[in-house]
C-alpha cells in the first residue's frame, strides 16, 4: 500500500528511523530520509534500496525545517523519529538534559506537524516517536525526564488528530529497544536489557527492525488515528 507514495522520515539515518525508510521503499515508496550529518546519511541511504534521496539538516533548528518543508513539495506520509534521552530521577536529573528531552521529544516534533501538515495528502498520515509512558513505568525511573516527554508526545497526538484531521496522526511508543540512543553497551546497560527481558512476556530485546514495522502498519491502516502503538514484546503489562 505504499507502492509509489512519497514518505519523509525525520531522523531516518540510523536505529528505528533508518528501518522504517529502508521498509517503506522496499514496499516501493519514494523515500526521504534527513538527519544532521550528510555523511551518515550517505551510509544509510546505501544499505536501502536504490533512489532513496537525504536532506541534511537539524530537525531542532525551526529555521531548517522550515526551510526544508517550503522545498519539499506533497507528501503522503511523515515519520519522526527525532528524540534525545536521558539518566536519572525526577530529583536526581540533570537539568540541561532534561529540557532537552522535552526539546526533542515535544517541542520539535510539534513544531514538525506545524511545518508540514498542510502539504501531506488527505488521506495520509504522520507519525510520531514516542516511548515507555507513565502508565507503563514504575518509579523511580532510571529515565524519569524521557517518560514525562513521552507522555506528552501520546497527550498531543490525541488533541493533534482533531486538528488536522483528515490527515491521521498516530505515535509509536517503543520502550526499551537496542539503538543508537541506549549509548555504549556498558555492565550498567546490559543489566538493564537482562531485567527487561526477565520481565517480558515476548522474552526478548526488541530491534529496530522488530519496530519499524509498527510505523509502516500506521501508514497503510487507513484506520488507526490518534492512537498510541506499542511494539514492546508485552512489558506494558509487567510493569518492567
Amino acid at each position: 500500500m505504499l507502492e509509489g507514495k512519497r514518505v519523509v522520515v525525520i531522523a531516518g539515518s540510523s536505529g528505528i528511523g533508518a528501518d522504517v525508510a529502508r521498509q517503506a521503499a522496499e514496499k516501493g515508496a519514494r523515500v526521504t530520509i534527513t538527519g544532521r550529518d550528510p555523511e551518515r546519511l550517505q551510509s544509510a541511504a546505501a544499505a536501502m534500496p536504490p533512489g532513496v534521496e537525504t536532506v541534511a539538516f537539524d530537525a531542532t533548528d525551526r529555521a531548517k525545517v522550515i526551510e526544508f518543508f517550503a522545498g519539499c513539495g506533497p507528501i503522503d506520509h511523515l515519520v519522526s523519529c527525532v528524540g534525545f534521552t536521558e539518566q536519572g530521577t525526577l530529583l536526581g536529573h540533570d537539568e540541561d538534559r532534561a529540557r532537552m528531552v522535552l526539546e526533542h521529544k515535544f517541542w520539535a516534533q510539534l513544531f514538525i506537524v506545524r511545518a508540514a501538515h498542510a502539504q501531506i495528502a488527505r488521506d495520509g498520515s504522520i507519525v510520531l516517536t514516542g516511548g515507555t509512558s507513565d502508565e507503563r513505568a514504575i518509579f523511580p525511573h532510571f529515565s524519569a525526564f524521557s517518560v514525562i516527554g513521552n507522555t506528552a508526545v501520546g497527550a498531543l497526538v490525541r488533541g493533534l488528530a482533531g486538528e488536522i484531521a483528515p490527515v491521521r496522526i498516530n505515535v509509536v511508543e517503543p520502550t526499551l529497544t537496542q539503538t543508537p540512543l541506549l549509548g555504549p553497551i556498558t555492565a550498567a546497560v546490559e543489566e538493564l536489557m537482562a531485567r527487561f527481558v526477565r520481565s517480558s512476556p515476548a522474552a526478548k530485546v526488541p530491534q529496530p527492525a522488530d519496530v519499524a514495522r509498527s510505523y509502516i502498519h500506521a501508514m497503510e491502516s487507513g484506520l488507526i488515528n490518534g492512537d498510541r502503538l506499542r511494539p514492546d514484546g508485552g512489558p506494558s503489562f509487567s510493569y518492567w
